[in-house]
């Protein structure tokens, strides 16, 4: 049966991920799979485990119960540890659901797809930054904000979620580049774990 993927991209070539990732998905990771991004892969990786972790300090309201400095130094090197860690074993999820489906790519183009869909979010990390610099360390802690404080820390949400939804379509896109098949296969390939867990869980809990 012929394969649904759009066909080979003929003459890559070297680009600039930054620049080319929000209009050319499949041609910025297969250009990025081709030239060997090493460390920006490494930078980008970091930076969306960093992201990670701050979320959850935000959400835990860990300045309740610790130093502003101390939360930061945690997001910093525990974030490294989780990106990096969480890199490796999304990356071979990937691959061995996306084979399961029709799928040719290895565990190595893998890695270079997923670190390339945080280009949004290591972008949407400078809103981090202001909001540490704005709001200081009642980011982490539950208190009742100032009315600049609210207003900015909703704008700064709001743009922080279109780059994660643009960074999981660009994740979605370079699924389907690394396997050379379609694009609706790259998300099937992306919530299929997902769907098998809820199952998973929905079974045991009938059983028990």
């Amino acid at each position: 049966m012929r394969n649904t993927y759009e066909g080979e991209l003929e003459g890559i070539m070297e680009n600039n991920p930054w620049k080319t990732v929000w209009s050319s998905p499949k041609k910025t990771v297969r250009s990025a799979i081709t030239f060997k991004k090493t460390r920006l892969l490494y930078i980008l990786v970091i930076i969306a485990g960093v992201l990670r972790v701050l979320d959850g300090a935000v959400a835990d309201n860990m300045g309740d119960s610790l130093p502003f400095v101390t939360i930061l130094l945690i997001s910093l090197f525990g974030g490294a540890v989780v990106g990096v860690v969480g890199w490796w074993i999304l990356a071979g999820l990937m691959t061995f659901i996306g084979k399961w489906v029709g799928g040719i790519g290895s565990y190595e183009e893998m890695k270079v797809a997923i670190a390339i869909s945080y280009i949004p979010l290591a972008i949407s990390s400078l809103l981090y930054l202001l909001d540490i610099l704005f709001i200081g360390k009642e980011l982490f802690m539950d208190s009742e904000l100032s009315l600049f404080k609210s207003f900015w820390l909703l704008f700064s949400s709001t743009i922080s979620v279109v780059f994660s939804i643009w960074s999981l379509f660009i994740l979605i896109k370079g699924i389907a580049e690394v396997h050379r098949f379609s694009s609706w296969k790259g998300l099937l390939t992306f919530v299929l774990p997902s769907i098998i867990l809820f199952i998973l869980v929905f079974a045991l809990i009938a059983v028990i």
